[in-house]
């Protein structure tokens, strides 16, 4: 298999971060509804604490670069199961299918 890039790997790892705390699969749907735009302002907050380098109360492009490359230079060494430095499909694929399930 062949390694997967880093960009491609950032943008799936955040949009599943991002999912996680936006919609659980269990809940009603008019509950989930309801929640949404909680969860939602919650994740922001979170992100703003973690990214907002100028603390403008927003997120600019290259913040929100850093902080996705910052979370997954982070998450990469539980990424690369097999420790070669790489992230083939098969590792990628595990890690999205856990990160699914939490």
């Amino acid at each position: 298999m062949k390694p997967v890039s880093l960009k491609k790997v950032s943008v799936v790892a955040l949009a599943c971060f991002a999912g996680t705390f936006l919609v659980n699969a269990k809940e009603p749907v008019e509950l989930a509804k309801s929640n949404a735009a909680d969860k939602a302002k919650s994740t922001f907050s979170q992100l703003l604490k973690k990214a907002d380098a100028n603390k403008n109360g927003e997120l600019s492009k290259d913040e929100l670069e850093g902080a996705m490359e910052s979370q997954l230079l982070s998450a990469f060494n539980e990424i690369d199961t097999n420790g070669d430095k790489s992230i083939n499909e098969e590792e990628f694929t595990a890690y999205v299918g856990n990160t699914a399930k939490i």
